[in-house]
């Protein structure tokens, strides 16, 4: 009789533990689950802004600092990639963005982080315009008054 219950209870046990770990997984899935789910961006009910619309608004000398990385950041949101280059020559669409670096290097309420977050934003969203992106900013800088 020994025995037998010797068995039963390691057979009990066994499955006490096997039920323990089986709940411990299925939370962690759970929690898991749960961080991808808060992680994911939450969808954006503005409305799209033309590029040329927030061009605009940039061009405006009495925009703040948080306004004009408003408006960088919906253009990096909603126009933030350039077309492909085309045997290796910038596309039509990159002289857009070339203005927008430009009105933003001579805009008097700039910043440094304003114009460097912008840079790395767009060279991220466009890695083979990296090194005309940052040529255009060189030479926003060196037109500033």
């Amino acid at each position: 009789m020994d025995m037998i219950e010797l068995i039963l209870s390691i057979g009990g046990f066994s499955l006490l533990l096997f039920i323990l770990v089986a709940a411990l997984v299925m939370r962690s899935k759970n929690k898991n689950s749960k961080k991808d789910k808060k992680s994911s961006k939450p969808i954006s009910t503005k409305p799209v802004p033309s590029f040329e619309k927030l061009k605009s608004k940039l061009k405006d000398k009495a925009l703040s600092s948080k306004e004009l990385k408003e408006v960088l950041d919906d253009i990096i949101e909603f126009h933030g990639k350039i077309k492909a280059k085309k045997d290796y020559m910038p596309s039509e669409d990159f002289k857009r963005y070339m203005e927008v670096i430009f009105i933003l290097c001579r805009h008097p309420k700039t910043t440094k982080d304003l114009i460097r977050g912008f840079e790395k934003s767009l060279a991220s969203k466009n890695s083979t315009y990296a090194k005309e992106i940052d040529k255009a900013v060189t030479n926003g800088l060196k037109a500033r008054v």
